[in-house]
């Protein structure tokens, strides 16, 4: 399912499913049609297999069925928004049209002893919240933590003149929506200073695809026993550093900032304002969530720097579960933006043993 950051994400993600299925999917015979009409047309021009490809996603990630716990990328977030938006709009024309989606199999997963109330048995505070739940309109404010993305046209112009004050102020980062931006845009910057941190989480899933369909997986274990972290960041050194070459991206390991000491820095050299810090952990250490709630963000703050990627390491079918669960409920600053990555190493088994 998806991590809405919301207790009610269980809730959220039986009626996407449901709405998508009955009402995008069935209804639009060319799920092309429907799209087209929802989302601008640069983006549709330019990238119209992803958008499809995302509108799926959404569709099987929010099924019941799916015990996974699937993290949207900014792409993801603007097609949802897109979505709910033009259902609040079918809504409001034929309100009766949305009654079957809210019933009361569908209500009962609503969680009352997360409602902010002191009284929630009462049947007038009740009926408040199934209306709050049962209309799309109020969707954007449980489903999406900001809708930054809707200004992302003006603040690339608005930085294409020199004028980049309102970014800094708002707190938002241009990184996190690359690639959400027109594709001559993107090959503009692509060597310059709004791509590293697209880059680096293009490293993470390589780094995942070579774990899940290689071998890769293999290294991170010793004699049937996980690796430990010093030995893990060793090897994440090599993978990095082979990955980055001749890609003009400086890193140091163990870099002393504040009262510690974070395990990378990645920077250009060529441009002052892209850095990122990496830090690493494994899912059984006593200081995982120390590590993502204050240890990054600290010395993100310390190094005046704005972006961090969290890596997790799971070894077991424990862990992973520990790390989704802490994924589906944490929640990021206006001013920092840290990415938490599941790197999922546990043994598979190889196929002439399955």
């Amino acid at each position: 399912m998806i991590a809405f950051p919301t207790n009610q994400w269980k809730y959220f993600n039986q009626v996407i499913h449901r709405l998508i299925e009955s009402l995008v999917i069935d209804v639009y015979e060319e799920l092309d049609d429907y799209i087209e009409e929802i989302l601008p047309k640069y983006l549709w021009r330019e990238q119209r297999l992803k958008c499809l490809q995302v509108v799926r996603e959404l569709y099987y990630w929010s099924d019941r069925e799916d015990e996974f716990i699937h993290q949207m990328s900014a792409f993801h977030e603007f097609v949802l928004y897109s979505i709910v938006r033009s259902l609040s709009y079918i809504q409001n024309d034929d309100p009766e049209l949305f009654e079957a989606f809210f019933d009361k199999e569908t209500l009962s997963l609503l969680l009352p002893e997360n409602w902010e109330s002191d009284d929630i048995l009462d049947e007038e505070i009740s009926l408040t919240f199934e209306e709050y739940y049962s209309d799309v309109s109020n969707f954007e404010s449980d489903l999406f933590m900001d809708t930054d993305f809707l200004m992302i046209a003006d603040l690339v112009n608005y930085r294409r003149m020199g004028i980049d004050i309102i970014e800094e102020r708002l707190g938002i980062n241009i990184d996190y929506y690359f690639e959400l931006l027109p594709m001559d845009i993107q090959n503009q910057y692509r060597t310059g200073h709004i791509t590293l941190t697209s880059e680096i989480l293009s490293f993470v899933d390589y780094l995942k695809m070579r774990i899940e369909k290689a071998s890769l997986y293999q290294l991170f274990w010793d004699n049937d026993k996980p690796i430990l972290e010093k030995q893990i960041q060793i090897l994440i050194e090599n993978i990095l550093d082979a990955y980055f070459h001749q890609k003009e991206v400086d890193l140091s390991r163990e870099v002393f900032i504040g009262n510690g000491k974070v395990d990378f820095k990645l920077f250009r050299s060529h441009e002052t304002d892209e850095k990122v810090l990496l830090e690493i952990k494994r899912a059984s250490s006593s200081k995982f969530r120390q590590g993502y709630e204050k240890q990054l963000q600290e010395y993100i703050k310390a190094a005046n720097y704005r972006n961090g990627v969290y890596l997790v390491f799971c070894f077991t079918d424990e862990e992973v579960l520990r790390v989704e669960r802490f994924i589906s409920e944490y929640v990021s600053t206006n001013t920092l933006y840290l990415n938490i990555e599941l790197i999922d190493v546990r043994r598979r088994l190889v196929p002439s043993k399955l």
